[in-house]
């Protein structure tokens, strides 16, 4: 479906690819990265806003290229839009 959205063409078939592992192989992360609610700039500062309760609610970020004048709707049913102003950000 992805490579028609993008691209037009078909993949040629529709049979999903199964992956096959060896369930003895241990799974590494080496990396992640993530953005955290609160200003929280780590995995342990996002357990501090958690573990102290801190209220992180807060209106929808300006720095993030979203049409924030269209993106509210009072409706929960109009589609490609938020109901809700605020969320964790």
């Amino acid at each position: 479906h992805l490579c028609t959205r993008l691209t037009g063409e078909t993949s040629g078939t529709n049979t999903p690819v199964l992956a096959v592992s060896d369930s003895d192989e241990p799974v590494a992360i080496i990396g992640m990265t993530c953005r955290f609610p609160g200003h929280a700039n780590s995995p342990e500062e996002l357990w501090d806003v958690v573990a102290s309760g801190r209220d992180v609610i807060g209106d929808f970020p300006s720095d993030r290229g979203w049409d924030l004048d269209g993106l509210f709707h009072p409706d929960p049913d109009h589609p490609g839009t938020s109901y809700s102003d605020q969320g964790a950000f």
